[in-house]
């Protein structure tokens, strides 16, 4: 999607001053304009079980939009 500023338009990202500057991205699908908070929950395993890593997305009604679950075998160490 190519974005167009005088239309308002496409994709968009906050600046430090507050203002918004549209641009082209290949890395966004969509883009949530309202409030919501990030939930990490964890749920540790013992060694050679698996630990699992939850990240989810909730807004402001507790509606959870997006979701990633990460997991790896405990004890495992990466080198």
């Amino acid at each position: 999607m190519t974005a167009d500023a005088k239309k308002q338009t496409g994709p968009w990202v906050n600046e430090r001053n507050f203002s918004s500057r549209y641009e082209s991205v290949d890395w966004s699908q969509a883009r949530y304009d309202d409030y919501g908070f990030v939930a990490l929950d964890v749920v540790p395993a013992v060694a050679g079980q698996t630990t699992t890593m939850t990240l989810r997305f909730i807004n402001e009604q507790g509606k959870e939009l997006d979701r990633a679950v990460f997991f790896r075998t405990a004890g495992d160490v990466l080198t």
